[in-house]
């Protein structure tokens, strides 16, 4: 059985003609067009001033975006764009994703995967089959979560951790979940 190494996998989400998502924007921040902005990858190491990427938003997307200086304080992060010159230029991409080329980021040893190249695989588990497609991920009060769809149209939460992932079968694109007690119960009475 492989196993998973998180440390690589908390890269987001989406494969986008072969890009792959940095971060996003949060929000502007102070007057002369800086942002704060969430890092998938805080141990990421294309992550510098001079990296060129672009930016998308709801079918939106700005071409050749230059990261023109990275801030770090205590883990939080503050970017300014080539682009980005007030708060109103940035205010039009809050929430966009900033993504860059996948050939810029480390090729990764076998067992390790980036989350967003098993973006629609197939999940199931042992014990209630298949549940639905790996549509993305989350963040909320320092809690990550897969997002899946399930059967319903309806999205699911499951908690991410090491133990969730029991096998990742590339070659018939499925994950195999090992899920707590009770949470396919839950969704199918809440959806």
């Amino acid at each position: 059985m492989k196993t998973l190494n998180l440390k690589w996998f908390r890269v987001f989400l989406l494969v986008l003609l072969m890009q792959l998502a940095l971060g996003k924007i949060v929000r502007e921040q102070g007057i002369l067009g800086w942002c704060q902005f969430h890092l998938f990858n805080p141990d990421s190491k294309i992550f510098k001033k001079g990296v060129v990427g672009s930016l998308k938003l709801d079918g939106l997307c700005k071409e050749e975006v230059l990261l023109e200086e990275v801030k770090n304080k205590v883990g939080i992060y503050y970017v300014k764009f080539d682009f980005s010159h007030s708060p109103e230029e940035v205010k039009k991409w809050r929430q966009a994703l900033f993504y860059v080329e996948a050939s810029a980021y480390e090729a990764l040893s076998e067992g390790q995967y980036y989350l967003d190249s098993l973006i629609g695989f197939k999940v199931t588990t042992q014990r209630e089959g298949f549940l639905g497609h790996l549509v993305g991920y989350t963040e909320h009060a320092g809690v990550s979560w897969l997002v899946i769809k399930d059967e319903k149209n309806s999205e699911q939460l499951v908690p991410w951790t090491d133990q969730v992932f029991e096998k990742i079968d590339t070659g018939n694109k499925t994950l195999i979940l090992l899920l707590p007690e009770g949470l396919v119960d839950l969704w199918k009475s809440t959806s």
